[in-house]
C-alpha cells in the first residue's frame, strides 16, 4: 500500500520554544493516528504544518511520495484539509458561496463546487445560509 503521509525530521518552534524536534511519521491510506499531549505541546502546529498553513523549523511533508510544498494550496489540491476548532465559514454566505470560494482558493471553480457538494452530499443546503445550519453540517461544509 502507498504511503499516505510521510512526515521526517520534522521540528516546529514557537517564539524561542521548540514544541517538537525529529518528529517522523508515516501513514498508509486509511489509516488513522490519535494525536495527544498536554496543552501547547504542538499537537495543532504540527496539524496546521502538515495542512501547509505554517512551515516548519526544519524537516519534509510528503503526501504519496510528492514533497510537499508546504504551501496550503498545494497541500489542499493533495487533498490534505484541517478543520481546527473554528470551522472558518462566513454565516452570511450561502452554502454555495463558500463551497465556490473555497474550490477558487485551490484552483477549481463552480463545477469543481458541485462536484465537491455531490461528493459530501450537500446540494440539498446548497441554497441555505451558513447561519442556518446545524453544528454538524457546518464542519462537513468546512
Amino acid at each position: 500500500m502507498i504511503t499516505a503521509l510521510h512526515i521526517e525530521n520534522l521540528a516546529m518552534q514557537r517564539g524561542e520554544r521548540v514544541l517538537f524536534r525529529g518528529l517522523n511519521l508515516s501513514l498508509k491510506a486509511g489509516e488513522a493516528v490519535a494525536l495527544t499531549g498536554p496543552n501547547g505541546a504542538g499537537k495543532t502546529s504540527l496539524l496546521r504544518t502538515v495542512a501547509g498553513l505554517i512551515r516548519p523549523l526544519a524537516g519534509e511533508v510528503r503526501f504519496a511520495g510528492a514533497l510537499g510544498a508546504l504551501d496550503a494550496r498545494d497541500a489542499r489540491r493533495g487533498g490534505c484539509h484541517l478543520i481546527g476548532h473554528q470551522d472558518g465559514l462566513k454565516p452570511g454566505r450561502t452554502a454555495r458561496e463558500e463551497l465556490v470560494f473555497q474550490t477558487r482558493w485551490t484552483g477549481g471553480g463552480g463545477e469543481a463546487a458541485l462536484a465537491v457538494a455531490e461528493a459530501w452530499g450537500l446540494t440539498r443546503w446548497l441554497g441555505l445560509e451558513v447561519r442556518v445550519l446545524s453544528a454538524g453540517q457546518r464542519r462537513r461544509l468546512a
